[in-house]
């Protein structure tokens, strides 16, 4: 058995791959004062939550005591279709946490995290450059779910033998979510992939799966980090710090500073 990975290996907190862009607007600095051209220039982009967090995946997901694995989604609504999201997401109970490779999506996922509480419907998003965390939630009302066996099974995903289904979750205030699922025959039925052709189309393949319960402090914030507001008020300080290293002298501030609400857990 392989030693349990802490947290921040996993997730490479040390990685300075960070969800902002800068967009320079061709044509409007000829007419603007230099203080707009900087506004303008700057765009604050809070990566989303992953899909897989607070929905109809999730409950899939938390179906048992505890786990680890390696996650790769294809498609989705947070990317192009040939776009890649791939990192480590552990489980405990109604909990989950994913930390994003640095590759994923080009570089702009790493040194981010995302704790969420499937039973609150909340969590938060960490930023390893802030050391910081802001608060994320979703509505997301499951009414029930109803599995449907697909063939004889006997497939094999992963180097397991699986027996796929259709999950039908029928939700209070939106349609009805259809899931097709390979359930892992000798890893208690739990997911190894899970797909959908409804809206944003995606692929979600597990791997390298371990039925072991994380620590509990893997689902809380870091000691020591600063919580902010907002995803975008903690964006926004981030861009704030880079844009003051650049400032000449006698520049006003772009963006006000935000403070964070506090700090530790």
């Amino acid at each position: 058995m392989e030693n349990q990975p802490d947290r921040r290996t996993a997730a490479g907190w040390t990685l300075l791959c960070l969800a902002v862009t800068l967009l320079a607007v061709a044509g409007c600095a000829n007419q603007d004062s230099p203080r707009q051209a900087r506004l303008r220039a700057t765009t604050l982009i809070p990566p989303p939550s992953p899909p897989f967090l607070n929905g109809s995946v999730a409950l899939l997901l938390t179906t048992l005591p505890g786990f680890s694995c390696h996650l790769t989604m294809q498609g989705g609504p947070m990317a192009a279709p040939s776009d890649l999201l791939t990192g480590e997401l552990f489980g405990c109970s109604n909990k989950l946490f994913f930390a994003p490779a640095p590759s994923s999506f080009g570089g702009r996922a790493g040194g981010f995290g995302f704790l969420y509480d499937i039973d609150q419907g909340q969590g938060f998003m960490l930023c390893d450059a802030m050391q910081g965390y802001a608060p994320i939630s979703s509505r997301f009302s499951p009414t029930d779910v109803a599995v449907r066996p697909l063939g004889k099974g006997g497939e094999r995903v992963a180097g397991h033998r699986c027996e796929p289904v259709e999950v039908v979750v029928s939700l209070a205030d939106a349609p009805r979510q259809v899931l097709r699922v390979w359930r892992a025959l000798d890893l208690q039925k739990f997911p190894v992939r899970i797909s959908t052709a409804e809206g944003r189309a995606f692929d979600l393949t597990l791997s390298r799966i371990r039925l072991e319960i994380p620590p509990a402090e893997m689902f809380r914030p870091p000691e020591g980090f600063a919580r902010y507001e907002s995803p975008e008020g903690m964006m926004a300080e981030m861009v704030m710090r880079q844009e003051k290293l650049k400032r000449k002298p006698g520049e006003e501030p772009l963006i006000p500073e935000v403070t964070p609400q506090s700090t530790g857990r």
